[in-house]
């Protein structure tokens, strides 16, 4: 791809502008790939006036970054309103994936009463969960990000992720952490009040440059004296630069945030009990915020155990029900966010391998556009009738 690119910008060997550097090429690539994207998934962003999936080409363009997510017993939110038509409603929340990008779909488990004069019983029980807040913030330029450490249960410093290569943003948001750690992007994906003052100031924006190490256990203080420079840090973050071999370690103290997570259950000793319960797959309805209560206070268009309601904020998906059902199971249909293309890492595209060429011309055309290139009118022709 950085050949073609090359090519495409040099006109076969013309060398009519300067080198780009393999950085840059990377740069116009990835913008290339995240417009594709766009442009595939919304019929309203393209010529063709075709969406994700309204033909078989636009299947196939996309196909590799379809995923399925599914997250048991979705955080009780509480009450929010009191409808009209059905009376309390209740909000359950599931946080998105750390690599999602757009979504399809989304799908429930719900149990719900055939008698519509009984409410769901159901068990209530807390976890608590540790929340660390680790800033990815490059100490020096140049540097690269080569090691992850926490302090584990007995206060001694333990790797959780390493890449002598450097560790890249995507793996630190999906990759597999050791000391029981999930990665997330917020701690608001459990907290159980949604009025709570300390966790809403603290709720980071959904691509801030930064991640939260999740877990029941605590993060305690260090008491490894053994480490240098390392003095009551919850986690360490070591830098190095790729050239010399030089170390910096970044001591990472904020934190942890203690959140409280609210989980209602219908147990099999429930489900035994009352007959009358019953298990059904549903689809979700989505609803914009502003029309929500309005919904829920129409009779015939409020949440029901065949289409519960749901909206979208931050990186969550807030499920509301009556106290008819109760959700069990959330499952998300998505988009995912490629991995970055790196031609020093040797990351390619994920892209199925005929879409290659349409990226490709669309770097051209941005780069030819960037450059005041009086090409650019005519490979904007070409990017048009490609595909």
């Amino acid at each position: 791809m950085h050949i073609a690119v090359n090519l495409g910008v040099q006109k076969l060997g013309s060398f009519q502008v300067d080198n780009l550097l393999p950085e840059e090429i990377d740069h116009e690539l990835n913008m290339a790939q995240r417009r594709f994207i766009k442009q595939r998934y919304s019929a309203l962003s393209n010529p063709k006036r075709r969406g994700f999936e309204q033909s078989q080409k636009r299947l196939d363009d996309l196909r590799n970054l379809v995923e399925d997510y599914y997250q048991n017993l979705p955080s009780y939110m509480g009450a929010v309103y009191t409808s009209k038509s059905s009376g309390d409603v209740f909000a359950y929340r599931a946080k998105f994936p750390t690599d999602y990008m757009h979504l399809i779909n989304v799908r429930a488990k719900v149990f719900y009463e055939c008698n519509i004069d009984r409410n769901v019983p159901f068990e209530t029980f807390r976890k608590e969960y540790y929340y660390l807040r680790v800033p990815i913030n490059q100490p020096i330029r140049g540097y690269i990000l080569v090691d992850i450490s926490v302090s584990n249960s007995a206060g001694v410093l333990t790797s959780v992720k390493s890449n002598l290569g450097g560790i890249t943003i995507d793996s630190i948001r999906n990759g597999v952490y050791g000391e029981e750690i999930t990665p997330s992007l917020s701690p608001n994906d459990g907290f159980s009040d949604l009025t709570s003052p300390a966790i809403t100031a603290d709720s980071p924006v959904a691509d801030a440059n930064e991640i939260f190490f999740k877990r029941e256990a605590a993060f305690t203080q260090l008491t490894d004296v053994s480490v240098p420079g390392v003095v009551g840090a919850y986690a360490v973050l070591r830098w190095k630069h790729p050239l010399t071999d030089d170390t910096i370690d970044i001591n990472v103290n904020q934190g942890p945030f203690v959140i409280d997570e609210v989980l209602r259950e219908v147990t099999p000793e429930i489900i035994q009990d009352n007959p009358s319960l019953k298990l059904k797959r549903t689809l979700c309805k989505y609803s914009q915020h502003d029309d929500l209560y309005a919904i829920l206070d129409d009779p015939f268009n409020t949440t029901k155990n065949s289409a519960p309601l749901y909206t979208i904020q931050e990186n969550f998906v807030d499920l509301y029900t009556g106290s008819s059902f109760i959700p069990q199971d959330i499952f998300i249909k998505y988009l995912r966010r490629p991995a970055l293309m790196s031609y020093s890492r040797g990351i390619g595209s994920e892209l199925p391998e005929h879409t290659h060429d349409e990226v490709i011309e669309m770097a051209v055309k941005s780069i030819l556009e960037t450059i005041e290139s009086p090409r650019y009118q005519s490979q904007s022709g070409e990017v048009l009738e490609s595909e």
